[in-house]
């Protein structure tokens, strides 16, 4: 089976201290990558750099059919990875408009805005909680609903 994501010569530092350097990384679909450290270690440095939303000094990587140089990939793993922080930070607006906040600055027809953030609320069990305040969700709840911005993005 192919992998999903594969990255290889992954380095990375702050300033003159290496905070990752990892020789092969491979991400395989349809399982589960257990991700472990003490605090410190770049856990959290990895998963953006997974996500494409930081840069390393130096990686080789592919994603399906996007081959080679981490710049190359970089755009592709934008496009089909979110990254969820640990303490979501919810709109001071509704659950709906929290979910289709993204949609809602793309231009898209108001219909089709509607119908992408029901479908993202009821996948997460949102749905019910729609018109409620999203600073009043619990933090499951704030976490699910961040989750659910991710299949409601163009």
């Amino acid at each position: 089976m192919s992998p999903l994501l594969e990255i290889i010569g992954l380095e990375m530092s702050l300033g003159a201290r290496r905070i990752l350097s990892i020789d092969r990384l491979v991400i395989q679909p349809g399982g589960f990558t257990v991700l472990s450290g003490p605090n410190g270690a770049g856990k959290t440095s990895l998963l953006k750099i997974m996500a494409g939303l930081l840069r390393p000094d130096r990686a080789q990587a592919r994603l399906a059919r996007h081959i080679g140089a981490w710049r190359r990939v970089r755009r592709e793993l934008r496009r089909h990875t979110v990254h969820l922080h640990q303490h979501p930070y919810p709109f001071r607006t509704s659950v709906a408009d929290n979910a289709a906040y993204g949609l809602r600055h793309k231009g898209l027809p108001r219909g089709e805005i509607r119908a992408r953030e029901r479908a993202a609320l009821d996948c997460a069990g949102l749905g019910a909680l729609a018109e409620q305040d999203a600073r009043c969700l619990s933090g499951g709840e704030m976490q699910r609903l961040a989750l659910c911005r991710a299949p409601v993005r163009p």
